[in-house]
C-alpha cells in the first residue's frame, strides 16, 4: 500500500469556498422559491429589491457545484487509475 500524497492547499481551499458556496444557495433557496411562487416567469424577480443579491447567490450555487464536482473528478480519477495500475479493478 502506498502512503497517501501530500495535500495541495490550494485546491482544498478551492473545494472548501465550493462548499461554502454550496451551502449559502441551498440556505437562500426558500427565498427563490417565496419570491417566485405564483407569478410569471422572471416577472417576481424583477421586481424584487434585491434581485441582483439573489441572481448572484444563483450563480455562486451553480459554479460551486460545478467546481465542487470537477474537483472530486479530478481526485477520484487519479485514484482508479491508480487503482488499476495496482491489479484492482
Amino acid at each position: 500500500m502506498q502512503p497517501k500524497a501530500a495535500r495541495n492547499i490550494s485546491i482544498e481551499a478551492l473545494r472548501l469556498v465550493a462548499v461554502a458556496g454550496i451551502a449559502v444557495f441551498h440556505t437562500f433557496q426558500w427565498t427563490f422559491q417565496a419570491t417566485c411562487v405564483g407569478l410569471p416567469e422572471y416577472a417576481p424577480l424583477a421586481a424584487f429589491p434585491y434581485s441582483g443579491v439573489l441572481g448572484f447567490i444563483n450563480l455562486l450555487g451553480c459554479w460551486a457545484n460545478e467546481v465542487f464536482f470537477m474537483i472530486s473528478g479530478y481526485f477520484l480519477i487519479a485514484s482508479a487509475a491508480r487503482a488499476w495500475d495496482g491489479g484492482a479493478t
